[in-house]
């Protein structure tokens, strides 16, 4: 069967790419993929700066069927391919690693990076991903990130501080006092323009941004709920306390909250990603349940030797 590759053209690409990765994730597990909302996050959020039609491509087959797609973030020196399982380890595979890594590099070229290393994260255990890896020249670095993952069976309302309420975002009427949050939370320089950006994009949905009110009108914690309904997961993303409300177990209850209703929801799995070496995070994760179960290493490859 013929297989043929193309640019990301629309929308439509988005929720292609999002089903078949879902369908994916349902025949061969979770193990070196990439959880389907947030495709939409990296994209419209992360790349943000970037025009889709150039850093993301798609790979069909003669029916149509998505066999395989490609997304290359040009601001991390890396990229991401995800495959059809019977393609991940075959003549298709060597293909979309062979764009993904030329587009990267002609980015990096671009922007003065070309001695820099391509790196990748790569699932402990994903042996197939490996092997190809390491035969097109990457090597295995250090432990970069954690997925814990908890079911949400025996998930409980959460409790708040007297005066501090749950609610999702309403909108880009919110998207000052979120802004100030993230930017205060994570060192980050969004402006509220860009973020009003963001909640207008493909893919986004206010609902599934949740904050905690203070007292006093402020937001003093957020997360973002990525949902995969046709597995029935939740991801967490971009969990964050204002340093002026921190030690009052905000971000647990704002967890604990986001799993109660994506359980009353029929959910039935939740996974937070993590960095490796961030015992916080770690420490907050376990206290409402979550259990370390995937660990993320980083590869690199060294697409030209410096000096």
């Amino acid at each position: 069967m013929t297989i043929s590759s193309r640019p990301y053209e629309s929308e439509n690409d988005l929720r292609v790419i999002q089903q078949a990765t879902a369908e994916w994730i349902n025949t061969a597990g979770f193990l070196g993929r990439v959880n389907p909302s947030d495709i939409a996050l990296r994209l419209f959020n992360g790349m943000r700066i970037y025009d889709p039609h150039e850093i993301v491509r798609l790979w069909q087959d003669s029916d149509g069927r998505l066999v395989g797609w490609a997304m290359v973030y040009p601001a991390w020196n890396s990229f991401e391919v995800q495959l059809a399982p019977e393609h991940r380890q075959d003549a298709l595979a060597n293909e979309v690693l062979d764009w993904a890594e030329g587009a990267l590099i002609n980015w990096m070229q671009n922007v003065g990076r070309s001695d820099s290393p391509i790196e990748l994260d790569v699932f402990e255990g994903d042996s197939v991903r490996i092997t190809l890896l390491e035969h097109r020249g990457y090597a295995c670095g250090e432990l970069r990130g954690i997925i814990s993952v908890r079911s949400l069976d025996g998930v409980t309302p959460p409790y708040l501080p007297d005066g501090f309420t749950i609610r999702s975002l309403t909108g880009e009427q919110d998207a000052d006092k979120l802004v100030a949050l993230v930017n205060t939370a994570f060192g980050w320089n969004w402006t509220v323009e860009a973020y009003q950006e963001v909640l207008r994009s493909p893919g986004y949905r206010a609902e599934n941004e949740m904050v905690v009110i203070a007292p006093d009108g402020r937001f003093a914690a957020s997360c973002i709920l990525l949902p995969d309904e046709h597995n029935g997961t939740v991801m967490f993303e971009n969990v964050c306390t204002s340093p002026d409300f921190r030690r009052l177990g905000l971000a647990a209850s704002l967890l604990t909250a986001g799993m109660h209703r994506m359980k009353e929801q029929g959910f039935t799995l939740a996974v937070v990603p993590h960095g490796a070496h961030l015992d916080g995070a770690g420490a907050l994760y376990a206290s409402v349940g979550f259990q370390s179960t995937y660990m993320i290493y980083r590869y690199t490859k060294r697409v030209r030797a410096s000096g």
